[in-house]
């Protein structure tokens, strides 16, 4: 729940902001859009990584299966990279430029299968190890997700004449916006 809290709704909601932006001054407010949106989903975050990995031993029991702790401890850094990767997904989808969203995907699946698998089969003697090795690919694919990203959000940056001076209008641009557009994602994907 606390994954899908990270990255419910965000990309839709910077697509939407991203793309009614003027073509004057989209990639300047765009770009603050992303940055706002990836300090606010870092904080979210690491408070929810956090919360995950001090009770972990709490959620299994409450699961039934104390056993699964280790699971949940190697799963919590992906709930941070999950909010950040969607952050960069919104941005490209707001240029239009799919392709991004599309690949890393495809990468963030094949990894996970083939990290989870290996894992798996080095750790199969053990059936906790071997679950935490499969939850532990979760976040190794999400790593590599985000840097793919962060390669095409470089590469992108500097066809632009941007300095990174010029788009920090506040640490927090247009939070507002942003929480008012990923909110009723987010409410609809909960209560249903």
């Amino acid at each position: 729940m606390l994954l899908d809290f990270s990255g419910a709704g965000v990309p839709n909601a910077l697509s939407k902001l991203i793309s009614s932006i003027d073509d004057e001054n989209k990639e300047r407010l765009s770009r603050a859009y992303l940055f706002t949106s990836v300090r606010f989903f870092l904080i979210i975050g690491v408070i929810s990584g956090v919360l995950v990995l001090f009770f972990s031993d709490l959620i299994s029991k409450l699961q039934g299966d104390i056993n699964a702790s280790l699971g949940y401890v190697f799963l919590s850094p992906a709930i941070v990279l999950s909010g950040i990767i969607s952050c960069f997904r919104g941005y490209f989808q707001g240029h239009q430029i799919m392709y991004p969203t599309a690949v890393s995907q495809v990468v963030e699946q094949i990894i996970k299968l083939v990290c989870g698998v290996a894992l798996c089969s080095l750790l199969y003697t053990n059936v906790c190890y071997a679950v935490a090795g499969a939850t532990f690919s979760i976040t190794i694919s999400e790593a590599i997700a985000l840097i793919f990203l962060l390669f095409l959000f470089r590469k992108k940056r500097k066809s632009f004449n941007t300095s990174d001076n010029e788009v920090d209008n506040g640490k927090f641009y247009g939070l507002k916006s942003i929480v008012k557009l990923f909110s009723p994602i987010l409410w609809k994907k909960f209560i249903h």
